[in-house]
């Protein structure tokens, strides 16, 4: 009587309620599952570059607005940094060549060791970055929220070079600052390393227009 009243009961279900549903259910559960772990898989070279790109990139806006702190801060020197010349002789160069390194990561793919950060593919070698070419490259200001007008009363020829070469004229300016407002005496003093190195001012802006100049896209 048991095995009928059993049998009957399960006849009487819904679809939904049945064993074999159940079973195809969790089967393709399962299969989701897999899928959610698989298929990013391919793409995560991809995925992971994107993000060290992104951290290159805000590494050099980074530097960026220190070095402009730094040099406003260099040559007035009037206290409110709260650092003596020296150190801030040290930083505004540790500044500027992290921007270098951060930039040419960005667009070649490097290492930047300040963060550890790797990256792998740099943009002008990806797919996909029209965006990016036009900004960094091509002529005008398409990062602007008014394109129509480029003029800088610092650079007149600001219109007619994209981002890429504006930055790089910034970083050649950060050496001639290092050069002209640095301490006195012609070596300046690096200790932010924890060891102490000396190092010729004169030499900056040649060292940096040369590993600048290296990198320039024709």
């Amino acid at each position: 009587f048991d095995d009928v009243l059993a049998a009957r009961t399960v006849a009487k279900l819904a679809w939904f309620f049945r064993p074999v549903a159940h079973s195809c259910a969790l089967v393709v559960v399962l299969a989701l599952c897999c899928c959610v772990w698989l298929v990013p898989l391919r793409n995560y070279a991809e995925m992971v570059n994107a993000a060290c790109l992104v951290r290159a990139a805000r590494n050099a806006g980074g530097n960026l607005v220190l070095a402009a702190f730094l040099t406003r801060e260099m040559i007035l020197n009037d206290g409110f940094s709260r650092m003596d010349k020296s150190t801030m002789y040290t930083r505004l160069d540790r500044a500027r060549n992290g921007t270098i390194t951060a930039i040419n990561a960005m667009r070649k793919g490097g290492f930047i060791a300040d963060e550890s950060n790797t990256v792998q593919t740099g943009a002008d070698s990806l797919g996909g970055m029209e965006a990016y070419n036009r900004i960094m490259y091509s002529a005008g200001c398409p990062w602007r929220a008014n394109t129509s007008d480029c003029s800088l009363d610092t650079w007149e020829k600001a219109e007619s070079e994209g981002l890429y070469k504006l930055v790089m004229h910034q970083v050649q300016a950060l050496s001639f600052m290092l050069t002209r407002y640095g301490p006195k005496g012609g070596d300046a003093d690096y200790s932010g390393t924890g060891r102490t190195r000396t190092v010729t001012a004169r030499g900056i802006c040649a060292v940096t227009v040369s590993a600048v100049g290296a990198s320039v896209p024709h």
